[in-house]
């Protein structure tokens, strides 16, 4: 029996370091959020909620990633979807390989932690 190698990251920053980022052009938002996360995350209320756990994810992803013995790829080549129910997807846009990824985003009043799986498709 052949196993499947699992690549594991975990991430967790401080929710509070990322309000402000929609005053004025932020240089953080164009290097670690595609266009579309930019602009889901203007529509919303919580911006540092919805804009931590998203970087937290793409963190998580990226050592899971090197984990398996691949580059990182960069933050804006990650993106962090939503399923219809509200549950986050990942893709990795333009990569050489394909991953599957599962993650889980959890938030607090402070904090905001992120937990991946990522296996290589071959």
């Amino acid at each position: 029996m052949t196993l499947a190698r699992v690549g594991v990251g975990i991430d967790i920053e401080e929710r509070h370091r990322f309000e402000g980022l929609f005053e004025g052009d932020h240089p953080f938002l164009r290097r670690f959020y595609t266009d579309e996360e930019i602009r889901i995350a203007s529509s919303i209320g919580d911006r540092a909620a919805w804009l931590s756990g998203r970087y937290c994810a793409k963190e998580a992803i990226s050592k899971a990633i090197m984990e398996l013995g691949d580059k990182s790829p960069d933050f804006r080549d990650i993106e962090i979807r939503s399923r219809e129910d509200g549950c986050p997807l990942a893709c990795v846009i333009g990569s050489e390989r394909e991953y599957m990824i599962n993650i889980s985003i959890s938030h607090s009043d402070e904090n905001v932690v992120a937990i991946s799986m990522v296996r290589k498709i071959d």
